[in-house]
């Protein structure tokens, strides 16, 4: 039914949702359509006729979806359709100037890791270490903002984990991350919504996190860390054996992200002092992938800018570099040697 409703009420932009090299469209009123390509964005000739047709649009999705939105009570919308997508869609008078869509495009086909050092995402050193890492169970974090390849990584290198694995993937919004036929159990948190006037069930990250452990998993792999209740968790998971564990944050660099998931840490358990909170972050997360959007000449490219790792050494547990990318030259530094 989604299909026919994509087809009807979104024909303005289908062949936008066909394109294989377009990785988001933004709505800005229904006479504005812009879209990411090859890393830019760029405004696309498409428009809906009119701004109710925009409104019809979404509202035709989100009754399909068993969500209501309107906008009085609920002008927000954030779901996934059926075949992978994601769209958020933010009604008037909270989006000014007219309706707001965004739609990340499920991707035709998933890049391997052998794919990404072609692009130059990351060198093939860094590839081995990150397998050798995988390999051994060793917890590992991408970190990035929003669009720069976090979950792209953390989807190739789950290539890496012996297939004779039980994983567990505990996501917001269900992205594949783990493809093809492998021996996965994948759990989507149900975010709260209201509709007919009742607040359904809420089935959090957390929650997911904690269910995991009583599946058996030999890894368990999370969408994305966001609240303190998830990293919370997480870290728990790490805590009671299950090596190997993999996620993505939020950060703006490889060593934030320790202090990221401590200040989420530090949120959830307050009585604790944060020392102690980036201790146990630093004892258990092991890799750290950084990774950015950096305009390289005239172009948009996606970086690996740093990889660290955590190791005990005679004063008790630190971080180091392992590789750091240098935007002048770019390539990366290896800092192993120096270390």
């Amino acid at each position: 039914m989604i299909a026919e409703i994509l087809s009807y009420y979104g024909q303005p932009i289908a062949d936008l949702r066909a394109d294989p090299e377009i990785t988001d469209i933004m709505i800005n009123g229904h006479e504005r359509i812009f879209v990411e390509r090859g890393g830019r964005i760029e405004r696309s000739a498409a428009r809906f006729p009119t701004a109710e047709r925009l409104d019809e649009f979404v509202r035709q999705i989100a009754h399909n979806l068993g969500q209501t939105i309107d906008a009085r009570t609920h002008p927000i919308l954030d779901a996934r359709l059926p075949d992978g997508s994601r769209i958020n869609a933010v009604l008037q008078p909270v989006a000014i100037g007219g309706t707001v869509v965004t739609i990340r495009p499920a991707p035709h086909r998933h890049l391997s890791a052998d794919e990404l050092v072609a692009r130059r995402m990351l060198t093939p050193a860094m590839l081995a270490r990150i397998r050798e890492g995988v390999e051994a169970a060793e917890s590992l974090l991408t970190a990035g903002g929003t669009g720069s390849g976090k979950t792209t990584l953390l989807r190739a290198f789950s290539a890496f984990i012996p297939a004779e694995e039980r994983i567990v993937t505990i996501e917001d919004t269900h992205e594949d991350l783990v493809p093809g036929e492998r021996h996965v159990v994948r759990l989507e948190a149900a975010l709260r919504r209201r509709q007919l006037d009742r607040d359904q069930i809420t089935v959090g990250m957390d929650r997911l996190i904690v269910n995991a452990l009583r599946m058996r998993p030999d890894r368990i792999i999370v969408g994305e860390i966001r609240t303190p209740e998830a990293a919370e968790a997480y870290v728990r998971a790490m805590n009671t054996g299950h090596g190997g564990s993999m996620s993505t944050i939020h950060a703006n660099s490889a060593g934030e992200t320790y202090l990221r998931l401590r200040d989420l840490l530090t949120s959830a358990a307050p009585a604790v002092p944060p020392a102690l909170h980036e201790e146990t972050v630093r004892a258990n997360v092991r890799l750290v992938i950084h990774v950015a959007r950096l305009r390289i000449g005239s172009d948009v490219r996606r970086r690996v800018t740093a990889m660290s790792e955590s190791v005990r050494g005679p004063d008790g547990l630190h971080t180091r570099t392992l590789w750091r990318y240098v935007p002048e030259a770019d390539n990366w530094e290896d800092s192993r040697c120096a270390a």
